[in-house]
């Protein structure tokens, strides 16, 4: 994805940001361009959120969260306030993380986990409590 956005920036094109109707996001909320959010997602206050990011549905997220570019955040997943999402990372549907914690760029929370300390970049974390199962080198994301 994010190879193609870069390709097709250099073309001229610009991005439309689209929200579903049924999400509720406070006034306090910016998004950058490229964004999705689909329905029953919840945005409370003080959150930014970078470019192309995919938020899936009934997902909920905190206040003074910070969303890098292109995170995908599958449904079902609950972000509690203070918490960053680096570039690039994957959260699997159903995870949670809790309260000021960082996600590293390009790493992976898997399905159902419970993000309990801070996720180094490159790193795939599962279970209740996340562990680490996975780490790779740094720009394996662009192979």
């Amino acid at each position: 994805r994010r190879k193609m956005v870069y390709r097709t920036k250099e073309l001229g094109v610009r991005f439309a940001t689209l929200i579903h109707p049924a999400a509720i996001i406070t006034r306090w909320v910016t998004f950058g361009e490229g964004c999705v959010v689909t329905a029953g997602c919840i945005f409370t206050n003080q959150i930014t959120v970078g470019s192309h990011v995919h938020v899936n549905l009934d997902c909920t997220v905190g206040h003074d969260v910070r969303i890098d570019d292109f995170v995908t955040i599958s449904p079902g997943v609950h972000i509690s306030g203070n918490v960053h999402l680096q570039e690039g990372c994957y959260i699997g549907t159903g995870a949670n993380i809790i309260e000021k914690r960082t996600i590293g760029n390009w790493s992976i929370v898997g399905s159902g986990s419970t993000v309990v300390k801070d996720v180094e970049p490159n790193t795939t974390v599962v279970g209740v409590p996340a562990q680490i199962i996975k780490t790779r080198d740094e720009g394996w994301y662009l192979r």
